[in-house]
């Protein structure tokens, strides 16, 4: 009867501490028994004394689930047999084998009694949010899930998760026997009140924490909502502050831009006024020395005839001097130095120096660098072209005779030139000096000629035709009679500048289309005027306008296949065609202004501004 008691009393021990103390179960079966884990199982090696339903409680998987996996375990169990047990109940995966772990010498039994907890891995959760959610590093979890690791860490997968020290309740008294000689009736129960108490007193530690961080959370709230308001009334004071330094620099901008507008006008209309007593008296002067100069080249011009009847043209008007033609003669051995000498004195002097580089007609050994300059085969051969092409010059005469007396009537201060054509070896276009005009004949003969296509490209090939030889005379002429008076630092006082000589040459040919004045092809002058507007907002957006940097100028000014600021569809030279669209403008706003007072309006932003140009 005794001992039947004690047996009782043994049981009923064992069914108190099953119920009431997991912990202390799991102290009595050593949580390292596992020493394998896989996708969706747990490996487990059964230890002496461990029972089906001790190993569920362990794992918390009903006994039936374990005989799922392990159905020969109905015939009963033995130590060191191994169990698969599903880490998620009742799911089925397929079994992956992973070689076993030696099995780490068993922990005392209270460190490892009630020191996890077993959690479902769900969606979004990682190794890193678990240990902080938990409070422990993850490094401890993977020590106690063998063979996790972030490519196992699957959504659904059961694992254990260590707690933290101080939750940890030791309640057994630590047992150095052997698991099979465990006497259950040394266990003591646990105690239901003193857990309440250590409850309440951790609630009560956890809320006054709370309340310490709550009260220091809300002080900082309020030392960053202090601060922000005093940055914001101190960026509020600055700007205010800004705004009144800046409205009084506005001011007296504004009151040092009137005083030099006020002084800039003033001195305009000194100019103009000295420009006209200028005019006048040049204009006496010049009417005087035009009369002397008249008789005089009357004389010249006879003298001329008489020596060289093939020289000059038989048409009226102008008597261009060919030198080319008496250059050929003097080459070919047909005329001798000292003719060509007598009969072009000044032009050879300029014609050495400044076009073929050999230096002055006086200068010793002349003619021997003279005949060696135009011995070269291609030379030679161009000249003997040009000469072929251009045996009747009367349609130059036609256009530029006209076209130089309006010149001349509207600016009477301009010195008659001389008018010359020669050949320079594709060298200089215009040669302008003293009273000197001339032009390259040999780089007028058309946009086909073989031997352009070797030194030339295609847009330069469009202006070098017989047909630029009138506007290119003119346009070189007034360049050298008319040059930049005022201040040519900025694109805009440069394409206006262009634009006067451009619009000016628009009143000496009335008879050439639009485009001509700009050595433009129709079809490059309509693609101007159709994008007006862009090519001026590119212009002031790139803030080019008031620009002196040298490739800005050169991009709008120069001769290129096209502008690159504004479109590779766009020709060169845009800037001189907006410098002509803005000097037309400003004409047709002011018709009575005459062409000397216009070359000597000099003020860009003002020329500017009256034209009331926008496209």
């Amino acid at each position: 009867m005794i001992k039947l008691f004690k047996y009782t009393l043994i049981l009923i021990t064992l069914s108190y501490v099953q119920l009431h103390n997991v912990k202390s179960e799991k102290a009595l079966y050593p949580e390292t028994t596992i020493i394998a884990q896989e996708d969706d199982f747990f490996l487990h090696t059964i230890k002496k004394g461990e029972t089906l339903y001790s190993i569920s409680r362990t794992y918390q998987v009903p006994v039936d689930d374990i005989y799922k996996f392990n159905p020969e375990a109905k015939d009963g169990i033995k130590a060191g047999s191994k169990l698969k047990i599903p880490q998620k109940a009742g799911k089925i995966q397929q079994e992956q084998k992973i070689p076993e772990r030696t099995p780490e010498k068993s922990p005392k039994i209270q460190e490892e009694s009630g020191s996890y907890h077993y959690h479902v891995i769900q969606s979004g959760e990682t190794l890193i949010s678990l240990s902080r959610k938990y409070g422990i590093n993850d490094k401890d979890i993977i020590s106690v899930n063998p063979g996790l690791s972030v490519q196992t860490f699957f959504i659904g997968k059961k694992i254990r998760i260590p707690k933290p020290e101080n939750e940890q309740k030791r309640e057994t008294t630590e047992l150095l026997i052997p698991n099979d000689r465990i006497n259950l009736s040394y266990i003591p129960a646990k105690n239901p009140m003193q857990d309440a108490l250590l409850t309440e007193k951790l609630n009560k530690k956890q809320e006054e924490d709370d309340a310490k961080k709550k009260q220091e959370e809300e002080l900082k709230r309020k030392q960053e909502e202090d601060a922000k308001k005093k940055q914001e009334e101190e960026l509020k004071r600055k700007q205010e502050e800004d705004a009144k330094k800046k409205q009084e620099e506005e001011l007296k901008r504004k009151q040092e831009e009137d005083a030099k507008k006020k002084q800039e006008e003033e001195l305009k209309r000194k100019q103009e006024e000295d420009a006209k007593k200028k005019q006048e008296e040049e204009l006496k002067r010049k009417q005087e020395e035009d009369a002397k100069k008249k008789q005089e080249e009357e004389l010249k011009k006879q003298q001329i005839i008489i020596n060289n009847p093939d020289e000059s043209t038989e048409n009226s008007g102008l008597n261009i001097r060919r030198f080319d033609m008496d250059l050929y003669r003097y080459l070919n051995k047909q005329m001798t130095e000292e003719s060509l000498s007598a009969n072009y004195k000044t032009f050879l002097n300029i014609y050495g120096e400044q076009v073929i580089n050999i230096g002055s007609p006086d200068s010793a050994g002349f003619y021997k660098k003279f005949n060696a300059f135009f011995s070269e085969p291609t030379l030679m051969s161009l000249y003997k072209a040009q000469q072929n092409r251009f045996s009747d010059i009367d349609f130059i005469n036609n256009e530029l005779y006209p076209a130089l007396e309006i010149l001349l009537k509207e600016f009477p201060g301009l010195i008659r030139p001389t008018v010359y054509v020669h050949v320079s070896g594709l060298n200089q276009n215009v040669v302008v000096a003293d009273d000197v005009l001339s032009i390259s004949l040999d780089k007028y003969m058309g946009a086909n000629y073989p031997l352009y296509q070797k030194y030339f490209y295609n847009y330069q090939l469009q202006n070098m035709t017989p047909e630029r030889i009138v506007p290119d005379y003119l346009l070189g002429f007034m360049m050298a009679n008319f040059p930049y008076e005022g201040n040519p630092g900025t694109l805009l006082e440069s394409i206006l500048y262009e634009g006067k000589l451009r619009y000016i040459l628009s009143r000496l040919l009335p008879n050439r289309e639009p485009w001509e004045y700009l050595a433009y092809t129709k079809e490059q002058y309509s693609w101007c005027n159709k994008n007006d507007s862009r090519i001026w907002k590119t212009i002031l957006n790139n803030d080019d306008l008031y620009s002196s940097d040298y490739m800005t100028m050169v991009q709008y000014l120069n001769e290129t296949p096209y502008t690159a600021a504004i479109s590779t569809e766009s020709p060169g030279k845009v800037g001189i065609w907006i410098g002509f669209q803005i000097i037309n403008a400003y004409m047709k706003n002011h018709p009575k202004t005459s062409l000397p007072i216009l070359m000597n309006f000099i003020d860009a932003q003002q020329l500017l501004k009256d034209s009331k140009y926008k496209p």
